[in-house]
């Protein structure tokens, strides 16, 4: 249980994230359509199902995100560009300040 809460948690954001896109959620309700099962006693376990691959399949879209950016090293570059950017502002307030006094 803790393996699959370890694996899932960092996961669940971006689940959140996929689910409420505005393009992604008018395909999402046009596939499930709830109402169609909404006088039937399948409705409950149908629901249950529907969450429960929504949550897989997003949770894999995201770890796979996930997977890429880690192959292309995007948290290094970021890690560059944000380390250089903070370099350049600690100068242009420097020089502004030595300027000024």
């Amino acid at each position: 249980l803790n393996s699959f809460i370890i694996f899932f948690a960092p996961l669940t954001f971006g689940v959140y994230l996929i689910h409420e896109q505005i393009e992604i959620k008018g395909i999402i309700w046009k596939i499930i359509n709830p109402s169609v099962f909404a006088h039937s006693p399948v409705l409950f376990p149908y629901l249950l199902m529907t969450v429960l691959c929504l949550f897989l399949i997003c949770s894999l879209c995201d770890y796979l995100r996930h997977c890429l950016s880690k192959a292309l090293r995007i948290p290094q570059l970021i890690e560059l560009i944000s380390s250089r950017l903070s370099r350049l502002a600690v100068k242009i307030t420097d020089y502004y300040m030595n300027k000024n006094t």
